[in-house]
């Protein structure tokens, strides 16, 4: 009984003070949840590209090599690469420099082994462009040295250049 006793007094006291304050009211609002998505692309070069050492005197045929670049982009969003050699050739012919005699190499990019698909850096022209899944995509980029491009009269050394690669989307 003394529990009872207890509880009523408070519970007595609550209903009486609603009573006279009136009856309890409630309030309701709302708020909005946003969020704002931004298309982006990530690309990571896998390695540079080395030919090694060549002996001068066995010229008997092209050389190539490939570098993967792995590239991945927000589903839907329409990218194209392009690349650039440092000599500023848009049609992706650059040069191999051997910085201590300023001697060249001639070098093609291109987008297929065969070498007949050349990948620069003009829009419409050289340009692969796509629309993403939303998956990482591999992309084979093949760098040909002509053997014409390697004389008789070539210096031994060491050449090389940078290739700018330009992800627009």
């Amino acid at each position: 009984m003394n529990i009872l006793k207890a509880f009523s007094v408070p519970l007595v006291v609550a209903l009486l003070s609603m009573y006279t304050y009136g009856h309890a009211a409630a309030a309701s609002g709302s708020f909005n949840t946003k969020i704002t998505l931004v298309p982006s692309c990530s690309l990571t070069p896998a390695s540079d590209v080395d030919f090694g050492t060549i002996d001068l005197m066995d010229l008997s045929r092209d050389l190539q090599q490939s570098v993967s670049l792995t590239l991945t982009c927000s589903k839907g969003v329409q990218f194209s690469v392009a690349l650039s050699p440092s000599n500023g050739a848009n049609l992706g012919n650059g040069v191999l420099t051997n910085a201590q005699t300023g001697a060249t190499i001639p070098y093609t990019l291109s987008s297929d082994p065969t070498n007949t698909v050349p990948w620069g850096n003009l829009a419409l022209v050289n340009v692969p462009s796509y629309v993403s899944d939303g998956f990482s995509r591999v992309f084979n980029v093949y760098v040909t040295v002509p053997r014409a491009g390697l004389g008789a009269l070539l210096q031994g050394g060491s050449y090389s250049d940078t290739v700018g690669v330009g992800v627009t989307y």
